[in-house]
C-alpha cells in the first residue's frame, strides 16, 4: 500500500512530509475496506501513541495537522493518546473544538479534565475526575458531593458512584448518593 516505510522511529517525520503524509491520508481515505486496510490503520494509531517525539514535536506537527483541515483530523484524534502531548497542546486542541472527545478519554493531567467537564461536559472526563482525583483524600468529602451536584445530570458518573464501591471511599460514595437523591436522582 505504502511506497515508504513507517516506524516509531519516523513517524513524527512522515506526519511533516507533506508529500508521504497526503499519499497516506488518500490511502486510508480511499483504499477499500480489507484486512491490509484494517491493519494499516492500527499500525496507524499504535504509532501515534508509541512514536519517538517531544512535546515540541508533538505541538508543532499537532498544529500543521489542524491547519490543513479535516482530511488530517485522524492523525491528531489519534496523536492526543501520546504520553508526551503537552499540556498546552490540548487546551489549543479544545480551543479549536479539535479531538475533545479523544482528550476526555486521557487518565489526565486533571487540569484538562476540568476543562472539557466544565466546557463540553463529557461524561469520561467527568467519571475519571471523580474516579482517579476527587476520590483521594486531598480532597474533602464536601468538595467531591459539591462536584458530583454540579454534574448531577451525567448517568456514566452516578452509574459509576453507585457502582464504584471499591474505588470511592465509602463517606464519600455515601455523601454523594444521599446528595444526589436530594437533587430527585436515584
Amino acid at each position: 500500500m505504502l511506497d515508504f516505510d513507517i516506524t516509531s522511529d519516523n513517524w513524527i517525520n512522515v506526519l511533516n512530509d507533506a508529500d508521504k503524509l497526503d499519499k497516506l491520508a488518500a490511502i486510508l481515505h480511499n483504499a477499500p475496506f480489507g484486512k491490509e486496510l484494517v491493519k494499516l490503520v492500527d499500525e496507524v494509531d499504535l504509532l501515534a501513541r508509541t512514536c519517538i517525539a517531544t512535546g515540541e514535536q508533538l505541538d508543532a506537527t499537532v498544529r500543521i495537522l489542524v491547519a490543513k483541515g479535516e482530511p488530517y483530523r485522524g492523525f491528531v484524534n489519534d496523536l492526543v493518546s501520546h504520553p508526551e502531548l503537552p499540556l498546552s497542546t490540548a487546551m489549543y486542541l479544545l480551543d479549536q473544538d479539535v479531538a475533545v472527545g479523544e482528550l476526555a478519554h486521557r487518565r489526565g493531567p486533571q487540569e484538562l479534565l476540568e476543562v472539557i467537564a466544565e466546557r463540553f461536559e463529557i461524561s469520561e472526563a467527568i467519571t475519571t475526575l471523580v474516579l482517579r482525583y476527587y476520590n483521594q483524600s486531598t480532597y474533602t468529602t464536601e468538595e467531591f458531593v459539591a462536584f458530583v451536584k454540579a454534574h448531577a445530570n451525567n448517568y456514566m458518573m452516578k452509574w459509576n458512584i453507585e457502582h464504584a464501591t471499591k474505588a470511592i471511599p465509602e463517606e464519600k460514595r455515601m455523601a454523594a448518593i444521599m446528595a444526589l437523591r436530594e437533587l430527585g436522582y436515584h
